[in-house]
């Protein structure tokens, strides 16, 4: 019996978007890279140590097959683009569309869950010394059955 889909779910998830997005894409929080522009997937920048909010409930009668339900934490950053707050803003909601569409192409994630799709997510935007930046922390809602 597997104990939890949620490795091979973030594994899945990665692969996914590393091939649709145009940007660095991260397994945890952001490293040093060239791209001003990145995904991150189990990272919440506001609570950088949770990567996966999960529960399991009994599929049926005993206790052998689970149900699994949970929210991988993930976030995207823009600082490219133009100089002016709404050209950030309008490139993070471009990198999201295009998560949003990856995602829905494959609500399985490759297999890893029954189902996969975008849960809550807020957009965030600041004006810094390095100029502006924009971004969303958002949730790949999951559920998946263990047996």
């Amino acid at each position: 019996m597997a104990t939890s889909a949620i490795p091979a779910a973030i594994n899945a998830l990665i692969t996914i978007l590393d091939a649709v997005e145009d940007t660095d894409v991260f397994d945890g929080p952001p490293m040093t890279g060239e791209n001003p522009d990145y995904i991150c997937i189990g990272h919440d920048p506001l609570d950088p140590l949770n990567a996966v909010e999960a529960s399991q409930v009994p599929a049926s009668l005993g206790n052998r097959a689970r149900e699994e339900s949970f929210d991988i934490l993930c976030s995207l950053a823009a600082w490219s683009g133009g100089g002016l707050i709404s050209d950030r803003r309008a490139r993070a909601l471009d990198m999201f569309a295009a998560i949003e569409a990856a995602v829905r192409a494959n609500v399985t994630l490759n297999g890893t869950v029954r189902t996969a799709q975008i849960g809550t997510y807020t957009l965030v935007q600041e004006q810094t010394e390095h100029g502006p930046s924009a971004g969303l922390r958002f949730r790949i809602a999951c559920s998946a059955r263990l047996t």
